[in-house]
């Protein structure tokens, strides 16, 4: 189904009346009443290329060959790229208004020809300025709730880092929980084991005492007992001299005694030398405990710190708490989050149902529009190589070309029911034309 603006004229105008029209739309541009009787190569070009422009196609991709198009045909000249380019839009585009646009309509222009189309893109002109405000009112809402969507998304993804953050932190603290916990019973351990030895060496202290206790009493016992013997030794020497067999047998007794008293005193040294060693024993065990007690007094400094540490995982797990729920909050302003997105989404398709069917309408030519291009493709296939390297050029682009024929045919679906009519009052006058020449 072609399409129809129900604002354009129902005649072709005359060269006198398009160059005014032209002029009025595009004073910058270049134009003579010479240019439309006798119009040149260069003229349709710079028109069409103007023309295409101002219904918002990127010319200058066109005109200018991509490096992409230059390396992937080098042996096609810059000039045919840009002319393969152009053609295949305007061939596009008439055929969406019911005309066939060839490349000779490009490259060898003839006089009544070329008036006839650019008189239609004129009034194709004039009826896309008159909607243009409508047209820009809708863009305009559309695009403001596509930028309201886009800003709620980046909040939705904002707030879903934060969450998968709070994620890693969680698992981070939990496993500084599991190390200090490891650490807490290795020190446990540790302060169980050194406290079974101090209990050992407490043990062994207080045996030591005690034989430091015998010894000492063994030891003022011989003091006294050689004490007795001093006293009565000089006792006997005041006494009367006896008779020499009873100082002979008293001396006998005396060195007995006195044998015995240096036996029992080297036995008391040799007592005193093991207290001695003992003392030196006791003095490496006192030596050993306080080596101990500064031990147990790192485990209990680092016993504080486990306590401080124990402390800490209070504390994050208090700020876990907190930090949960902040997360239910934050998921909670996602999930209101998403219902604006679906309101938006239901607003937007609301405002485009009123289009819905010249959606369809629309896919239907493009459809058609495929069709009659894969059979011109065919066709050219069977032509000259310079025709099919051209053909070759416009599938390579043909997606680059539909994207840029976008706007002309949104701006089609406003005229669709009135262009029937249109056309078959210009084939008419196209006809009496032809019958007048």
């Amino acid at each position: 189904m072609v399409v129809q603006p129900e604002t354009m004229e129902n005649k072709l105008k005359t060269e006198q009346d398009l160059l005014s029209a032209i002029q009025e739309k595009i004073p910058d541009f270049k134009i003579s009443l010479s240019d439309l009787k006798n119009p040149s190569r260069e003229f349709v070009f710079r028109y069409y290329t103007m023309v295409l422009g101002e219904f918002g196609a990127d010319v200058n991709s066109m005109v200018l060959p991509h490096p992409v198009q230059k390396k992937k045909f080098p042996h096609i000249p810059p000039e045919t790229l840009r002319l393969t380019n152009i053609f295949k839009l305007l061939k596009a585009f008439f055929a969406r208004i019911g005309e066939e646009f060839s490349l000779d309509d490009l490259t060898d222009p003839h006089p009544k020809r070329t008036l006839y189309l650019i008189s239609h893109l004129d009034n194709f002109h004039t009826f896309a300025d008159m909607r243009a405000a409508s047209i820009n009112e809708v863009k305009r809402n559309v695009f403001d709730r596509t930028a309201k969507r886009d800003q709620i998304m980046n909040t939705k993804d904002n707030i879903e880092e934060k969450i998968n953050q709070e994620c890693i932190d969680k698992a981070n603290r939990q496993t500084t929980k599991q190390q200090l916990s490891s650490q807490n019973e290795m020190f446990e351990d540790t302060m169980g084991q050194l406290i079974k030895k101090k209990c050992e060496i407490v043990h062994v202290m207080d045996s030591l005492k005690s034989m430091e206790s015998t010894f000492m009493e063994q030891n003022e016992k011989l003091t006294e007992k050689e004490n007795k013997l001093e006293r009565r030794i000089e006792m006997m020497k005041l006494q009367i001299v006896p008779s020499p067999e009873m100082l002979q047998e008293n001396l006998t007794q005396l060195k007995a005694q006195l044998q015995v008293s240096k036996d029992e005193v080297a036995a008391s040294k040799e007592a005193q030398e093991g207290k001695f060693q003992l003392l030196k024993k006791l003095q490496l065990c006192v030596e050993q405990q306080s080596a101990r007690d500064n031990l147990l007094s790192s485990i209990v400094n680092l016993h504080r710190e486990q306590s401080e540490s124990m402390d800490l995982i209070k504390s994050l797990m208090e700020e876990k708490h907190s930090d949960a729920e902040e997360v239910v909050n934050l998921t909670q302003k996602l999930c209101q989050l998403k219902q604006e997105i679906v309101q938006i989404k239901d607003e937007i398709s609301h405002v485009q149902a009123s289009g819905k069917q010249n959606v369809e309408t629309y896919k239907q030519q493009m459809e058609q529009l495929n069709r009659d291009h894969q059979a011109l493709v065919d066709k050219k296939e069977k032509n000259i190589e310079s025709i099919s390297k051209l053909e070759q050029k416009i599938a390579q682009t043909k997606l680059k070309v539909e994207e840029e024929t976008a706007v002309f045919k949104s701006r089609a679906q406003f005229y669709t029911e009135r262009y029937d009519e249109y056309k078959a009052k210009a084939w008419e006058q196209k006809e009496r034309e032809r019958g007048e020449g």
